[in-house]
């Protein structure tokens, strides 16, 4: 995702281009990233949450509102 924004912003403003902290497992993928990883990763664009946070713990949470404020 980060080497297709890199290049995507070459030619899109970054306010257009949607970017959203997930859960943590990707669906798609398997992989695990931790939350300041993918929060890094969508706080340059049009940052968003697609996440289903009431399954969040308290600590992910926290971080969470540290990375929206």
């Amino acid at each position: 995702r980060q080497r297709i924004q890199e290049w995507l912003v070459q030619t899109v403003a970054p306010e257009y281009i949607g970017a959203h902290v997930s859960q943590p497992n990707s669906q798609q993928t398997g992989r695990t990233f931790s939350l300041d990883f993918r929060a890094a990763t969508a706080v340059f664009f049009s940052f968003g949450i697609e996440w289903d946070i009431a399954r969040a713990t308290e600590s992910d949470l926290a971080r969470l509102g540290e990375w929206i404020a």
